[in-house]
């Protein structure tokens, strides 16, 4: 089965008549102001430290750090000095990071019989299972047979979830 969409076209639209859309904005705003009134607040701690790789080499995080601040100068002040700049940190440091990959692969393949933990450790890490939806129920007994018919259960399931709200503000919640 195909599903066709509908999308706006943007291009053509009367922009004439701002008052609307500003009206539309103002009672969108204010929904979007009752939600998050009533939507609870938690405290998140964000780990932003990058992550250690077993071949990283201090030199390694010397050439991640002058990679990051150059593109974050790039961001500053873009221009295309600073943009090859930072390209080439940039360039520079994935030819570091391959050589010392392979590097540390070479040195736990060939330390192998002595020590063959550190090799089935990163053989451990590096697998990756991927799995599907291979097939869901439709609700009237049978199953989905592809990826495009259960897109379409996925989708509609989620669809009657939600409602359409009327134009307006929205209605008061009780407590």
């Amino acid at each position: 089965a195909v599903v066709s969409t509908q999308s706006g076209h943007y291009g053509r639209g009367d922009y004439s008549s701002t008052n609307d859309v500003q009206d539309m904005w103002a009672e969108l705003h204010g929904k979007l102001e009752t939600v998050a009134a009533a939507v609870p607040t938690a405290s998140v701690y964000l780990d932003n430290r990058p992550v250690k790789l077993p071949w990283s080499t201090s030199a390694l995080k010397r050439m991640r750090k002058n990679k990051d601040k150059a593109w974050a100068e790039f961001d500053i002040n873009p221009s295309d000095v600073n943009f090859s700049y930072a390209s080439s940190k940039q360039h520079t440091y994935e030819l570091a990071e391959i050589k010392a990959k392979v590097n540390y692969e070479k040195k736990i393949t060939s330390n192998l019989k002595q020590n063959c933990k550190s090799f089935y450790s990163y053989l451990r890490n590096k697998r990756q299972i991927k799995s599907s939806v291979v097939s869901l129920d439709r609700g009237d007994g049978t199953r989905t047979d592809s990826s495009t018919e259960s897109a379409e259960v996925l989708a509609s399931a989620f669809s009657s979830v939600f409602v359409r709200e009327p134009p307006g503000p929205l209605p008061k919640t009780e407590d």
